[in-house]
């Protein structure tokens, strides 16, 4: 058997843990339970205000241009990924990964079979 052992032994002293960081407060710097709550109420109100008041605004919207906004944001969406979808194929073309890979040509004779660039049996 090893002399060596996977865990120290109780002769072998370990140096003592440094934090990752200083986690001390200064003096007059702490908060205390009842400020951070209404800090975290306050934030959550404002926060469902602004939800309320874009719900608000889209029904407005749809009240006033309808479908058009609908095709509006149909065609927004198509535009953004139909242009994230082609320049990332145009950078594979360039970089020729991926579809555009280029595989070197398989030797085929009359037992091997071969799909997708690749010698099967």
């Amino acid at each position: 058997m090893s002399s060596h052992s996977a865990s120290t032994s109780a002769s072998e002293k370990l140096p003592p843990t440094m934090p990752l960081r200083d986690t001390s407060v200064a003096a007059g710097l702490e908060r205390n339970y009842w400020s951070n709550l209404l800090s975290l109420i306050v934030a959550f109100a404002l926060l469902y205000c602004f939800y309320a008041a874009f719900f608000i605004w889209w029904l407005f919207a749809l009240n006033t241009w309808g479908n058009k906004l609908l095709w509006f944001f149909f065609g927004l969406f198509l535009s953004t990924f139909g242009g994230m979808a082609g320049f990332t194929a145009f950078s594979m073309s360039q970089q020729k990964v991926g579809w555009f890979n280029e595989f070197q040509p398989v030797e085929n004779n009359d037992s091997a079979i071969v799909f997708c660039g690749y010698k099967w049996f």
